[in-house]
């Protein structure tokens, strides 16, 4: 008999690991949200933070004003969510569902992000123009694209245009990233160094650095010379730009549209752009201070800090991110003094661009015996004897949110450990047993001086400044003596920081260089014995200054000239070391103390002011406020989720959720090969623990009588019995991100009903109709890491186990009349191990794997399963099964190529991704009561994962051949869409209510496909 099975159906069921909005709480638990409305927006806000909603709610209500007359998008009310109490630096938009932002509000570091008053107004004008251009569409091609795939058509967009429009909108105020000098680093090191991004890259993303800002920076700086530029303003195109998201031509056909507006051709438009840019750059390139290139590992390092002969640094590369060190004086590779008008080539000899332990003596330090930090908040370093002690602030604090936390942790024989657990500090710096840093308890920012017990804990807090949400407060560092406290400060709304140093003895304060000065700003300040190194961009550029401290007389120094941009500044003698960007990213430099220019500067610092620039614009309106509890379900609307790629990605029906997600609602009706089905699901995601409920149930009709068992020409007249199913559970389950360990677990109900069992491929019941409902319990965890180039997870393990309880009342078996003539009892467990090795190689993966499942209790032969569910290349109408079944798998992953580029010359919306390769072998049997030697099976094969854009948007693809051994080995190709190139066999539980009971029914029915989704 041909079992239930197919691509196209584990396809559609697997597809359904997509339904889940929100993993997490979208803000902490413990804040009580309200609601304040204004005309058009519905503002929710944590308790403690009304005036910064109506501050907030002005701003929106102007740029309402404003901007709705230019993109015409027909939005009644857009939802806006504040979210404080975490590190992240984001926010993000929607129009799927109810017209939202989400606004993180922490804000960058001063040097790490383009200039901006009060952050929150500049990232919301951002969100906000998202809002406005990707809600409106117009014309039949649209409105069919809005019905089958269930999405507001302008999400088709090339990223390079969905980035590029908010960043010229945000730019428009006096600062934003247009007007940053960070972005003209950026685009000017690429064209000298030829290393400018081509247009699919731009419009589509790439691999390369500055990999996922290429659409903010290139895409925003596109969109200005769209509107600016002379000749399109003449023939009228420019000026007609706001109409480009209310165009009838499909959004990922961005030619046609500009064109339709009076454009050129895209690609002319572009190589317009990209000379355009280039003859910038060489105009703007300067006679630059002479330096020796120490590192050539590029992407990203901060923290620069120099203890005893070492340097060290935080560092992040494309197989790796951590700290790291090299010695002061370990240049073997000396760059050009002044680099030539001609692109750049890497010098003979230097280590890849994309080895970040480039250098002969580079050292790695990490904390914990596990997986090493993605991000920094700072460290500090101490020479203890012959060993150094490194405290650092690292994301991967857990909380029950979204978003991350900066924990301080330290490390001792056991590994890492936390200090003042549960507590924000960032930018450390430790001096013996005193420790200075910047404390954050939301709504308030702190400088703290403290001491270090004996156990490594804080004790003995002081405060020395403090400021609110609004101002600035970073880059916290203690002098070598312990005497002093440096930081960077801003105590009002808007402006630069100023520059204050703080004495331990005292407490007290006084202001080195002024908060507020015009058109410059200052950025990781260190010491060079009584003065001070700092970096700012007065010229236009990140350089290198010295502030002098003589007493009661102080002055500024420029010491360098360059051509990118210079960071972190480090005295060794009379040298100083850098972080200098490349098109390629940050390296470490040394700078010759002859060659420093030494010109003054004193009075850009010290001499001039600036005013409250903007700050009007995010002043308290003077009307009374109208606030109630959090009203967010009064924004629910019924959203049709379209006819292909649905609600599950299975059916076609609705979802419905709040703003902050914390009620999400699904229907929906799809078909299982022939077999048609109605689902629903509802989750609660308001605490740390998520409630989920979901049914679903195809036609349970009996079959007629005589195909109780056919014989003979009857069996013609049976052939319709389908397989028919109903699914429906309870779960409460929560999941929990650390910084050494993700952990999940989940807990519910279940309950099955199966009618003609016997087309199932994987599962093996006594009695074609069937009855199950059990309790069940499951708990995974993980520490595997993802790089910005993994084709899969690296560099750890991860387990998931589950068992479930099938008490006897609770299971029926029907007799072939359809009724239930007896009852059963028993219980099974699942359980799935995996191990990403480390290779010499990066972004290769060796990976092993174990897959196993037991039937036992009273009645365990109840519940058998196929061999072939398990384990590729094994045909199910043949394959083995039992009580149990146990699959090992070994199979070694790695990338072939990177490209990012076009395939066809011709054809820019085609590009080809990357390439990457896995062979594989499994072991593996079924069994009842024990495992025998001589009953193993074996397969072999290999698949290939094909990263695509296609018109601009990321498509992949997967080929599989899997050949297996023994009576039921088969011979086997197979073509898959996939999401990304992770491995099927790396999975944790599967939360998704609906989706879970359709990811079992998917097993039952189908092979063990290698596809992941």
């Amino acid at each position: 008999m041909q079992r239930l099975s197919g691509f196209l159906l584990s396809a559609t069921l697997l597809f359904l690991v997509a339904d889940r909005l929100q993993a997490l709480p979208l803000a902490d638990p413990e804040l009580n949200y309200r609601t304040y409305r204004t005309e058009h927006f519905a503002i929710h806000f944590p308790e403690g933070y009304l005036d910064n909603a109506r501050r907030l709610g002005k701003v929106a209500e102007d740029r309402y004003r404003s901007m709705e007359p230019r993109f015409y998008s027909g939005i009644g009310v857009t939802n806006l969510i504040l979210i404080p109490n975490t590190d992240t630096v984001n926010a993000f938009a929607s129009t799927y569902g109810p017209p939202r932002v989400a606004l993180y509000l922490q804000s960058p570091n001063p040097g790490e992000f383009a200039h901006f008053g009060v952050w929150q107004t500049e990232v919301f004008t951002h969100e906000y123009t998202h809002i406005l251009t990707m809600y409106p569409y117009s014309g039949l091609i649209n409105l069919a694209i809005r019905i089958l795939g269930g999405l507001p058509p302008n999400n088709l967009t090339p990223v390079g245009l969905v980035e590029g429009f908010p960043v010229y909108e945000e730019s428009q105020r006096g600062n934003g990233r247009l007007n940053d000098p960070r972005t003209n680093m950026v685009l000017r090191t690429a064209a000298l160094e030829g290393e400018f991004p081509a247009l699919e890259e731009m419009l589509a993303g790439t691999h390369r650095w500055p990999r996922g800002q290429v659409h903010y920076l290139y895409g925003g700086r596109f969109v200005q010379f769209l509107r600016q530029n002379p000749e399109y303003l003449a023939i009228g195109a420019a000026q007609k730009l706001d109409q480009y998201f209310l165009l009838e031509e499909p959004a990922l056909l961005p030619s046609e549209r500009l064109q339709k507006l009076g454009y050129p051709e895209l690609e002319e438009i572009y190589a317009a752009f990209r000379e355009y840019e280039s003859v910038r750059a060489r105009s703007e390139q300067l006679l630059e201070t002479p330096f020796q290139r120490i590192t050539h590992s590029g992407f990203s390092k901060e923290f620069l800090q120099l203890n005893g002969d070492r340097l060290y640094f935080f560092g992040a590369s494309k197989a790796g991110s951590g700290i790291y060190s090299i010695t002061a004086h370990s240049a073997d590779v000396r760059m050009p003094a002044n680099p030539p008008q001609e692109p750049i080539a890497k010098p003979d000899g230097a280590p890849s661009a994309n080895d970040l332990s480039g250098s002969t003596d580079m050292q790695k330090h990490s904390l914990s015996y596990f997986r090493n930090p993605s991000a920094s908040g700072g460290f500090t370093v101490l020479s203890k004897n012959d060993s150094v002690e490194i405290l650092s602030s690292e994301d991967g604090y857990s909380h029950n949110a979204s978003g991350f936390r900066y924990q301080l942790y330290g490390s001792n024989t056991l590994g890492l450990y936390s200090i003042s657990e549960g507590e924000r500090i960032v930018f450390p710096s430790r001096r013996g047993n005193s420790i200075a840093y910047i404390k954050r308890e939301d709504p308030y920012r702190y400088l703290i001086l403290a001491e270090l017990d004996a156990e490594g804990q804080i004790v003995n807090e002081r405060t020395m400044l403090r400021t609110d949400l609004y101002g600035i407060l970073s880059n916290s560092s203690m002098s070598n003596d312990g005497r002093w406290v440096i930081a960077l400060f801003r105590p009002g709304l808007t402006g630069a920081p100023g520059l204050v140093r703080c004495s331990t003895g005292t407490l007290r304060c006084e202001n080195l260089i002024p908060a507020g000065l015009e058109n410059l700003s200052i950025a990781q300040p260190s010491f060079v014995g009584e003065d001070l190194l700092f970096s700012s961009d007065r010229t236009g550029r990140f350089e290198l200054y010295r502030l002098r401290l003589k007493g009661e007389s102080r002055s500024v120094e420029q010491l360098t000239t360059t051509n990118t941009g210079l960071f972190y500044p480090v005295a060794v003698s009379s040298d100083l070391y850098a972080l200098r960007y490349f098109a390629d990213g940050y390296d470490v430099v040394r700078l010759s103390g002859e060659s420093l220019i030494h010109k003054d500067a004193t009075d850009d610092f010290l001499s001039a002011r600036s005013g409250d620039r903007n700050e009007a614009d995010f002043s308290l309106p003077l009307e009374s406020a109208t606030v109630s509890d959090y009203d967010g379900v009064l924004e629910v609307r019924p959203y049709f989720a379209g006819l292909l790629f649905s609600v599950t990605q299975a059916e076609s029906g609705i979802v419905a959720f709040d703003p902050m997600e914390r009620h999400t609602f699904s229907a929906g009706i799809g078909f299982l090969e022939d077999t048609p089905y109605f689902s629903t699901a509802y989750q609660y995601n308001r605490f740390a623990h998520s409630f989920n409920a979901y049914y679903v149930r195809s036609s349970l009709k009996k079959r007629q009588f005589y195909c109780d068992a056919p014989s003979g020409p009857i069996i013609f007249l049976c052939q319709d019995d389908d397989y028919q199913f109903e699914y429906g559970g309870l779960s409460i389950s929560r999941e929990i991100p650390g910084r050494q360990f993700d952990q999940e677990y989940a807990v519910g109900l279940s309950h099955e009903k199966h009618r003609n069992s016997d087309s199932l491929a994987a599962y093996v019941f006594p009695a074609r109709d069937i009855n199950l409902s059990s309790v069940y319990a499951g708990y995974g965890f993980s520490n595997a890491t993802y790089y910005p180039e993994s084709i899969s997870p690296e560099r750890g393990f991860s387990f998931y186990g589950e068992g479930a309880f099938y008490p006897e009342d609770w299971v029926v078996i029907f007799d072939d009349r359809g009724k239930g003539t007896e009852n059963a009892e028993f219980y099974t467990l699942n359980a799935q191990l995996d191990f990403f090795l480390p290779s010499f190689f990066d972004n290769h993966v060796p990976y092993l794997g174990a897959i196993g499942r037991w039937s036992g209790g009273k009645d365990p032969e109840i519940y058998r399963v196929r061999l072939s569910s398990y384990m590729r290349g094994q045909d199910p109408n043949y394959s083995t099964f039992g009580r149990g079944a146990l699959t090992l798998t070994a199979e070694y992953r790695f990338p072939l190529l990177w490209l990012s580029r076009r395939i066809v010359s011709w054809w820019p919306s085609l590009d080809l991704r990357y390439i990457s390769f896995a062979p594989f072998f499994d072991y593996g049997q079924s069994f009842d009561r024990q495992i025998y030697r001589d009953t193993w099976v074996r397969s072999y094969g290999a698949y290939a994962d094909f990263g695509l854009n296609v018109f601009y948007l990321p498509v992949a693809f997967r080929i599989i051949y899997a050949r297996g051994e023994g009576f039921a080995g088969e011979t086997s190709f197979a073509f898959a869409l996939v999401a990304g190139s992770s491995s099927q066999n790396h999975s944790m539980a599967q939360n998704n209510p609906l989706a879970r009971a359709l990811f079992h029914q998917a097993n039952g029915m189908t092979d063990r496909s290698p596809v992941s989704f």
